[in-house]
This record gives structure tokens, C-alpha cells and sequence, in this order.
């Protein structure tokens, strides 16, 4: 048995039915699909309506575990979800990303294997898929550099460099759920870093929360609470999770122009 690291769930837009997604350090994902009114059912406790029942154990196979060059087991650093139930994106110490199949063959082209050249970026420690577009990935490295790959393709179409005093490992990313093409970068615990790829690779604000914050930040989410004003499409919130035990909840500017995502990574990338 191995420590589980990520939990992600899994439901169809009506709601009929949901999966639980957990990954283990030894990158191996568990699948699981919740059943409701299963009171009585053997194994669940007294007056419990839900369970969940196992539907498949997805391992590593050999000729991912032999692309890692490091002596030791590979070791699972985050999980993406996938517009695909079949396909889950894992992110490992051996500075790449995975790509972790139910079926034999995916219906969807990408590659067994994202290399983000560990030489040059370090561990591959957070990750996370666009709302907006599911085929663009944010990738957050060990060496504080952030790169943004296209599913489907091997190399990263932009990479993005914070200042020398935010060089400090990869905590957390997070996507604008308001704003295609801003981002949110934690490094070390203690520098958010806001990004507006519209503009540039080059962060558009660094705050240094050791100054405000008395501990470290240890999580982030990120959600969006919708406006009851039909004109309005809602606030962004940023809540960020203290090893004191608090939680900061901090709302989030809307930028003064609107960006398209795939737009603006086909120029960085030109």
C-alpha cells in the first residue's frame, strides 16, 4: 500500500453519476464509482446511503517506468482529469507526465509520455487542465518555471519564468475560471504570482505573502460563484489554505480585456 496524493471525482453534467479518482505515490490509479441508497448493503455502515464500488486499477506499465532515469521508483507527484474518463494525465519526479489509460487504446490522441526535459525544469509537482480549453495543460516545476503543453503535442508550446526571487519550487497552480488566459503561480509556500498570458510571459504581479500571511499557504482553490444578475457572468475567489489552520478567501479582479486562450498561445508561439 502506498500514500494516496490526489483525489479527483468524475460526473456527467446531468448528474446521473459520478467516479472517484485517487492516485497513489506509486502512480497507480484507483477508480472507484459512487452508488447511492446503498443503505444495507454489506460493508456500509448503519444508515449510510453511499458506497463505492471498485470498477479498475490503472498501473504504470513497464515502458513508463522504464523511461525514468532516476535509480529510485517512480513517484507520483499530481493527477489531471481528462475530457476522456479513460485518460488521466499523472505528473511524476521523474520530470514527466504520464499518460495513464483504462482501455488498451485511448480514443484520444496523447502521447504515452509528456518529457519536460527534468535537466532543465526539475520535478514535475503540480498541473492543471484549462476550464475553458481541457486540452491545454498548466504545468507547475520544481525549478519555479511553469510551462503550458497542448495535449497531443510532445513539446511545451510556452514556457514561463518567474523573477530570480520566485525560483522556489511549484506549490500550487490555478486557472482564472473568469479570464481565458490569466493564471495563478504559488511558489515556496509564500509567492503568488499572477500571469495574463494576453499581455506577456512575464508575471503581471508578485506578491509576497509572508508579509501579510503569518504561516505558510499549504493549498489553493479556486471557484467562481455565479451572479444572480443574468448581465453578469460572476465573482472569482481564491481561498487559501494556512498551516496555521485558516483559510484566506481573497476575491479575484476581472482584467480589463478578455483574451482567447488557443489565440494567444498559436502567437507565443510563433
Amino acid at each position: 500500500m502506498h500514500p494516496v496524493i490526489d483525489v479527483q471525482t468524475l460526473t456527467k453534467e446531468d448528474g446521473s453519476s459520478c467516479q472517484v479518482a485517487s492516485l497513489d505515490q506509486a502512480g497507480s490509479i484507483a477508480l472507484w464509482v459512487v452508488l447511492r441508497d446503498s443503505n444495507g448493503r454489506p460493508g456500509v455502515r448503519p444508515e449510510s446511503q453511499l458506497s463505492l464500488q471498485l470498477l479498475a486499477l490503472i498501473r504504470p506499465d513497464n515502458f513508463i517506468l522504464r523511461a525514468s532515469s532516476q535509480p529510485t521508483p517512480l513517484i507520483a507527484n499530481c493527477m489531471i482529469t481528462h475530457a476522456d474518463p479513460q485518460v488521466f494525465l499523472v505528473g511524476t519526479d521523474a520530470g514527466f507526465l504520464c499518460n495513464l489509460s483504462r482501455a488498451k487504446v485511448s480514443t484520444q490522441r496523447v502521447p504515452r509520455l509528456i518529457d519536460s526535459k527534468m535537466n532543465v525544469f526539475g520535478e514535475v509537482l503540480c498541473a492543471k487542465a484549462s476550464p475553458f480549453e481541457n486540452v491545454v495543460i498548466l504545468v507547475g516545476f520544481s525549478s519555479g518555471c511553469l510551462a503550458l503543453y497542448r495535449l497531443g503535442k510532445i513539446n511545451p508550446v510556452t514556457v514561463l519564468t518567474p523573477p530570480s526571487s520566485s525560483r522556489k519550487p511549484l506549490s500550487s497552480v490555478e486557472w482564472s475560471p473568469i479570464s481565458q488566459c490569466v493564471l495563478y503561480s504559488l511558489h515556496g509556500c509564500s509567492r503568488l504570482l499572477v500571469w495574463d498570458l494576453s499581455i506577456g510571459r512575464s508575471p503581471q504581479s508578485v506578491n509576497d505573502l509572508s508579509q501579510e500571511v503569518p504561516a505558510r499557504v499549504v493549498c489553493t482553490r479556486i471557484w467562481l460563484q455565479k451572479s444572480v444578475i443574468s448581465s453578469r457572468s460572476g465573482i472569482a475567489y481564491l481561498a487559501l489554505g494556512l498551516s496555521s489552520g485558516k483559510v484566506d478567501v481573497h476575491a479575484l479582479e476581472r482584467p480589463r480585456k478578455e483574451g482567447n486562450l488557443l489565440a494567444t498561445l498559436k502567437a507565443l508561439d510563433e
